[in-house]
């Protein structure tokens, strides 16, 4: 008997920490009702994964007589597991892109309203000598706050839904600098892509014609 090293790593609701191991033979004969549902095989040199897991694949068919069992090896398990990280990869980039273009559309429509609401000041600006540059600058520099700003809050809320995760599913998560830094890279190209065009309305009015809009 022995005392394995506390597991920091947990996977949803199955704790390393609480988990007997038991020899075979006591297993059957103490819990016959219990079956044996995987098999853990570690080989000395890794260069003979390939040639044990065939031996292991013609061992349990001898013994099983039959082929129900699959032999996986750890290129056969990360492969399966970057399979379904890929499909779940391109899954969430699929959604962040839809949402970007939403995000974005609903930023350009905010800005068109706010060029012409704010036609007349535009008109001002340019009579006390503003050129193009300043007010194209000015409105896209307004676009990019407002993506920041949602930027922001979005990566406030996943980080509550991270911290969320980890507490109630002892899952561990986590949100690094580069995670951060590309959010607020996205925001910033977001607003200039999408910002674009109203600033561009913005700075090509008329200085007469929008002293006279009202």
């Amino acid at each position: 008997m022995g005392v394995l090293e506390e597991e920091t790593l947990g996977f949803g609701s199955f704790n390393l920490n609480q988990a007997v191991y038991l020899p075979a033979l006591t297993t059957a004969k103490h819990f016959p009702d219990v079956g044996i549902l995987e098999i853990f095989a570690k080989v000395k040199d890794k260069d003979q994964v390939g040639k044990a897991q065939r031996q292991v694949e013609l061992l349990l068919k001898e013994t099983r007589g039959d082929k129900k069992f699959t032999v996986l090896g750890q290129e056969s398990m990360l492969d399966l597991v970057n399979s379904i990280t890929g499909v779940l990869t391109a899954a969430l980039a699929g959604l962040a892109s839809v949402s970007l273009l939403v995000g974005g559309i609903g930023i350009m429509n905010i800005m068109l309203v706010s060029v012409t609401e704010r036609t007349k000041e535009i008109g001002i600006r340019k009579a006390i000598g503003a050129t193009n540059t300043h007010i194209l600058i000015q409105f896209l520099t307004e676009s990019i706050v407002l993506c920041l700003v949602g930027g922001i809050v979005g990566l406030g809320f996943a980080a509550a839904v991270s911290a969320a995760i980890t507490y109630y599913f002892d899952f561990p998560t986590l949100i690094n600098l580069q995670t951060i830094l590309g959010a607020i890279g996205f925001s910033i190209v977001v607003g200039v892509i999408f910002g674009t065009t109203p600033a561009l309305k913005a700075a090509r009015k008329d200085p007469i014609d929008a002293l006279r809009y009202e």
